[in-house]
């Protein structure tokens, strides 16, 4: 049923959350942005070569929207992981799948936002500081299933001594009921504004403020960040490291996709 909030006249389009991915259903490509911190420790962690079982609770914004993009997959659609960090190689992988697939794709890109506060932000990225070379990065969950760390993993109670007794309920209902990050707005437009460079450009209004907004912002990204709530939040914890690290612009050539559950790398 057609839906006048469905965007379905556009090429690209632009929401928030798990409630604007099924407005936006059906899609040829999804793209997930939670630039603080999922989108951007999955980034890392493809890079460096591994792999993640897609759970939900492994975040408390992102994932349950990658998890519940799923059944999107299932049904051929693909479905990619984006920040700032990699916004250009998504846009590149977008092109190549329009190619390869021989026709115009509709491109859904869904910003994750972000839930109300928690008592007291974990080093689930990169801990307080860009680790150096021959260096692991801090904090995180171990993956029994692959063997590696898991990027931004599960939050952890130290009061209980493990896994945060809120649960996963707690988790989808955060993410179907987001604040307003700024962070994922400019990761967002960030990703809309590289494919529109790329001739991808048929996008709907909600798409394309989220692209001029980031067009005319980028050059302040790090202060943006910084001082944004999730920033600050992230920053009193001392974990301000992990902010500046996800405001580099197009800084990685890695791309997750989803797989059977799991994110893996794409090759180019």
């Amino acid at each position: 049923m057609v839906s006048s909030f469905d965007q379905s006249n556009y090429q690209v389009r632009f929401d928030w959350g798990i409630d604007g991915l099924a407005r936006l259903e059906p899609a040829d490509v999804i793209v997930v942005v939670d630039v603080l911190r999922f989108s951007t420790a999955a980034t890392r962690a493809i890079e460096a070569g591994r792999e993640i079982v897609l759970r939900p609770e492994l975040s408390r914004n992102g994932a349950p929207i990658a998890h519940a993009a799923r059944e999107h997959a299932a049904r051929g659609a693909t479905v990619l992981i984006g920040c700032l960090r990699n916004r250009g190689a998504i846009a590149d992988a977008i092109v190549a799948e329009q190619h390869a697939r021989g026709g115009r794709m509709s491109v859904v890109v869904i910003a994750a936002g972000e839930r109300a506060a928690r008592r007291t932000p974990l080093p689930m990225l990169l801990g307080a500081s860009v680790p150096q070379p021959g260096q692991h990065a801090e904090g995180g969950d171990e993956n029994p299933e692959h063997g590696g760390h898991d990027p931004q993993g599960v939050d952890q109670d130290p009061e209980h001594g493990g896994h945060d007794p809120q649960g996963v309920d707690q988790e989808r209902d955060a993410a179907q009921l987001p604040r307003f990050a700024v962070e994922d707005l400019l990761g967002a437009g960030a990703i809309i504004d590289a494919l529109i460079t790329r001739g991808i450009d048929h996008c709907s209004p909600e798409a394309s403020v989220a692209a001029e907004g980031f067009a005319a912002l980028q050059h302040g990204l790090g202060h943006l960040l910084g001082a944004s709530g999730s920033g600050r939040e992230l920053a009193a914890a001392g974990l301000d490291g992990d902010v500046a690290y996800a405001s580099a612009l197009d800084a990685s050539s890695a791309v997750a996709v989803l797989r059977d559950g799991v994110l893996v790398r794409r090759e180019a």
